[in-house]
């Protein structure tokens, strides 16, 4: 629950503040026609078509944010062990440590049934939803916590960055996949990551966000073909592969800025 209340207030914001800003600059597109009168004229409380559009306009960010806090008050009211374990998931302050017994198509079920119940929705209905549901839930809260030059919105970050994102997120289904295979389950790999990547940016145009798609997968196998003769690169796949499992395994989120620091080398590296 707690990704989609981040996604709503950064979407609230980010609208609020361009809102604002197309407000600010009809205002000033007055006073330079009209002069100081027409901007009274304008912003008078009898202007009714013009406290309309503004309120309109207005609209979606304020909307955006009142259905955080109602989200944030369901939270709130969770059990004390649901709530332990959505605000504070290790109580040492450091991941919790997967079983390595654990079956892994079981913690997946589960976690993506768990972040569904999160959202107010019912269970999976298959272990490929299930794995689109944690995919998304890992790349959103990973590009997060990477910061705001990061999040998947067009109005924070290009669309060449937000390639590496969905590269990021190429990175992170391969370890679900082959974490899968190993136990003889084989999943529609590019459904899955076509799905995940129509929830993490949903914000870009239809077009921009099928080529930020596309771009993310020809990276990730670009990486992939590189690392038999770099070992940087392989260490740096293995990396998101063990802490995505890990994720999977536990349900912590105290990975998740374990895995913000492998996105941010691979960010960093493609500047």
């Amino acid at each position: 629950m707690r990704i989609w209340i981040l996604m709503l207030k950064v979407f609230a914001y980010l609208w609020l503040v361009a809102a604002t800003l197309f407000v600010v600059a009809g205002i000033i597109g007055v006073w330079t026609k009209g002069g100081f009168s027409a901007v009274q004229e304008l912003l008078s409380p009898f202007n009714i078509a013009n406290v309309v559009v503004t309120v309109l306009t207005l609209a979606p960010g304020l909307a955006a944010l009142a259905w955080a806090d109602h989200l944030k008050a369901r939270l709130v009211r969770l059990s004390p062990d649901e709530a332990s374990r959505e605000q504070t998931p290790s109580s040492a302050g450091s991941p919790q440590m997967p079983d390595p017994g654990r079956p892994f198509d079981s913690a997946l079920r589960d976690l993506g049934n768990r972040l569904l119940a999160d959202s107010g929705f019912g269970p999976c209905e298959n272990l490929a939803d299930a794995a689109g549901i944690v995919l998304t839930d890992i790349t959103t809260s990973t590009l997060t916590q990477a910061g705001f030059g990061h999040l998947p919105h067009p109005m924070a970050s290009a669309k060449t960055n937000a390639s590496m994102g969905a590269c990021f997120m190429a990175a992170a289904l391969s370890c679900i996949s082959v974490r899968l295979k190993r136990i003889g389950l084989e999943l529609p790999i590019q459904d899955v990551f076509a799905r995940a990547g129509l929830a993490v940016f949903q914000m870009y145009p239809d077009a921009e966000r099928a080529q930020i798609i596309s771009a993310g997968s020809d990276i990730f196998k670009e990486l992939v073909g590189e690392s038999s003769s770099r070992e940087n690169l392989r260490e740096w796949i293995e990396g998101v592969q063990t802490l995505t499992a890990s994720y999977v395994l536990t349900g912590d989120k105290a990975w998740i800025p374990l895995l913000a620091k492998l996105y941010g080398t691979l960010a960093a590296a493609r500047e």
